[in-house]
């Protein structure tokens, strides 16, 4: 989040709201102004949450200025760097590489303090029927060439390892070069959220939108 701390992006930055205010616990983590896995308190309960949020929250709104505009969508994305004016901020790797492939003089990296990372699953309803066939399709999609594909196909990186050496040439060095050296090791996962958490993160998140 270091568009959010450097004045050099006055104006010239977008980010998720919900996003921005987790990216920028990280960053401040990462640069020693609060302690290490302060981000991973938040989900132990509400007290703790809003201590840490409030002096995120100060933060990003003493430094307001540097955000152009909030994204919500893979198109604001895209017209954010490529019609606002926005040089840089937070992204989906999907919007950007789609760019990057078309011609787009953009770049996507994950950032030092790991890349913000969730995993979606499949879920099979206790009525199915033909569960042989449906855990041999998990099987399928989960192999490393068929991820590749998919991911080359899809316009996002994939989750399973070994799968970026099936992806077309122009995919995998693109996704290379999202995630140099350890950047894979660093991914900051979510935890399991408490049925209290969103709601007080969308209500910060919403007071940063507005402030």
């Amino acid at each position: 989040m270091v568009c959010c701390g450097s004045p050099t992006y006055a104006g010239k930055a977008q980010v998720r709201p919900t996003s921005a205010l987790l990216g920028l616990g990280l960053w401040l983590d990462a640069t020693g102004q609060v302690p290490s896995n302060r981000m991973l308190d938040c989900y132990k309960d509400q007290e703790t949450m809003r201590k840490i949020y409030d002096q995120i929250f100060a933060y990003a709104v003493e430094r307001k200025g540097n955000f152009k505009q909030f994204w919500d969508s893979a198109d604001s994305i895209r017209s954010g760097f490529a019609q606002n004016g926005c040089v840089i901020g937070q992204t989906w790797d999907g919007p950007v590489k789609s760019m990057a492939k078309d011609g787009e003089p953009v770049v996507f990296m994950a950032p030092q303090e790991g890349a913000l990372t969730w995993m979606d699953g499949f879920a099979m309803s206790a009525a199915a029927r033909n569960i042989d066939e449906v855990y041999a399709f998990f099987d399928y999609i989960l192999k490393p060439e068929t991820a590749g594909k998919i991911a080359s196909d899809g316009g996002y990186s994939p989750s399973v390892a070994g799968a970026d050496e099936y992806m077309t040439a122009e995919d995998k060095k693109l996704f290379q070069a999202a995630y140099p050296e350890d950047a894979l090791d660093k991914l900051w996962w979510y935890p399991a959220s408490p049925e209290w958490f969103n709601p007080i993160r969308n209500d910060y998140a919403e007071r940063f939108k507005v402030s």
